[in-house]
């Protein structure tokens, strides 16, 4: 409310209050905030409030308590309000913060809190804020518990004309085997009309080793339109070192799954069976048909080492499997798990920086001082180079390890020394080259030929291409050789 000036020794009528309190009733003004003063009723005619020409004179709205009494139906009693707590903060500039809590308990049971902020700026100016926060809890006779908390904002101007509103809502239900929460928020302006809404889904159920959790979102506009939606399902072991999550990109939902392994790389039986399991659980959740899926290995070792029985339940699945480790990381489409995949026969895959006790003279003549990275696959004792699929390959390289990532590339060293380069990019994010082959050997990072003008450079590169082509036919028609 704005300030009042009455003419000292002339009649006046006092303002109509347009203070909103809410939970209680205006009841008059008063000289004294705790109304030991003189009282004026709302509106009431006045003359020389005080004997002092141009003396400030503060009236004190004063305020009744409501109280909804016992009422038939069943249920608790309702109780009046606790006494209010009141807050008053001062602030520098002049203007002022009033905050007033106060708890009821309704007769179901739940408890309203509600809390009213009024702010007045130097000027008078006021902004009125109500929130009613509610909470209850409810065991039913089959064991769920469900329990909700709604919250409800509304904010006035100095008028006491509403402005508008958010409600928001939780709801948790627990059973033995499952939780579900459902959040809900609704924004209204000020004549209700809804302007936006958002639900959010998410419920976590027992799998065996483990859980599974789904989370959905959805977005309304103020016609009731989706404007986004978001889905997300997840699932991890009791101990942690199992974990899978959906993720939806531009061209559709993969479902990738994470085993820590320690140690000397040796992948336990019962991991797989745990990443296959999560894997087919959150597949079948996610609202998307036939997600691409990947089973991933984080291992503290170079090499990774697989039973016959787990590399087969990988090859079931069609996943992609990939291998990271401190030299990188190698993702093996489904043809080559399909290729590696032998009968009473364990798989070893390895990521390491090349070593000159395990490379021919001519190898390290042709590599030299720069970065080497030796990929190996192994089953039984037979050492497979060809691989009947494509490897997608990652070495980090950053700049602090000398030359400039664009004029690098990765190139492939054959036993007599031979170079193909393989048409690798320098992923900035990454901070890595990434190339794919078809075929595990030597690989080297090492400076890109300068070409000595336009045409040679499409020769190189018509000459690499051509290279790939060949050894990937070749791949084909054989699929083992050393």
């Amino acid at each position: 409310m704005e300030k009042q000036t009455i003419e000292y020794g002339t009649p006046a009528t006092l303002n109509t209050n347009s203070f909103i309190y809410s939970g209680y009733t205006f009841s008059g003004w008063n000289t004294e905030k705790d109304g030991s003063g003189t009282s004026y009723a709302n509106g009431a005619s006045v003359s020389n409030l005080t004997e002092v020409d141009g003396e400030t004179i503060t009236l004190y709205a004063q305020w009744t308590r409501n109280y909804i009494p016992p009422s038939g139906g069943g249920g608790g009693t309702p109780t009046e309000p606790d006494e209010p707590e009141t807050d008053i903060e001062e602030h520098p500039d002049g203007s002022t913060t009033e905050t007033t809590t106060e708890t009821t308990t309704n007769k179901d049971g739940s408890n309203t809190e509600t809390t009213t902020v009024v702010e007045k700026d130097p000027e008078g100016n006021v902004t009125l804020s109500t929130v009613t926060e509610t909470t209850t809890s409810e065991k039913e006779e089959d064991g769920v518990k469900e329990t909700t908390t709604s919250t409800t904002v509304t904010t006035s101007d100095g008028e006491g004309n509403k402005t508008g509103s958010t409600t928001s809502s939780t709801t948790t239900t627990v059973t033995e085997v499952s939780t579900t929460i459902v959040e809900r928020e609704e924004v209204k302006d000020a004549e209700d009309n809804v302007t936006s809404s958002t639900e959010k889904v998410t419920e976590t159920v027992r799998i065996e080793g483990g859980t599974l959790t789904s989370e959905t979102t959805e977005v309304k506009d103020a016609s009731g339109n989706v404007t986004s939606s978001t889905e997300k399902v997840t699932a991890e072991s009791e101990d942690g070192a199992v974990r899978t999550a959906s993720e939806a990109g531009s061209t559709g939902t993969t479902v990738s799954t994470v085993i820590i392994v320690t140690g000397d790389g040796a992948v336990d039986d019962s991991l797989i069976e745990t990443a296959v399991a999560q894997s087919a659980a959150v597949s079948d959740k996610v609202s998307a048909d036939d997600p691409a899926k990947v089973i991933q290995i984080e291992s503290s070792s170079s090499d990774v080492t697989l039973s016959p029985s787990s590399m087969s339940a990988i090859a079931d699945t069609g996943a992609e499997f990939k291998v990271v480790c401190e030299t990188g990381s190698m993702s093996l489409d489904s043809d080559v798990v399909e290729t590696l995949k032998e009968p009473q026969k364990d798989v070893t895959v390895s990521m390491s920086e090349s070593k000159d006790d395990d490379l021919t003279d001519a190898q390290i003549a042709s590599k030299g001082d720069r970065l080497g990275v030796s990929l190996t696959a192994t089953v039984g004792d037979e050492t497979y180079h060809l691989l009947g699929g494509t490897v997608t390959v990652t070495i980090p390289y950053s700049t602090s390890m000398g030359a400039d990532p664009s004029a690098l590339g990765v190139f492939y060293i054959d036993e007599d020394g031979a170079r193909t380069f393989m048409q690798s990019v320098y992923d900035e994010i990454l901070k890595s080259f990434v190339f794919k082959t078809d075929h595990f050997s030597l690989f080297v990072v090492d400076d890109l030929p300068a070409p000595a003008d336009e045409n040679n450079t499409l020769l190189y590169a018509g000459i690499a291409i051509a290279t790939v082509t060949v050894v990937f036919v070749a791949a084909i028609i054989i699929r083992r050789g050393s």
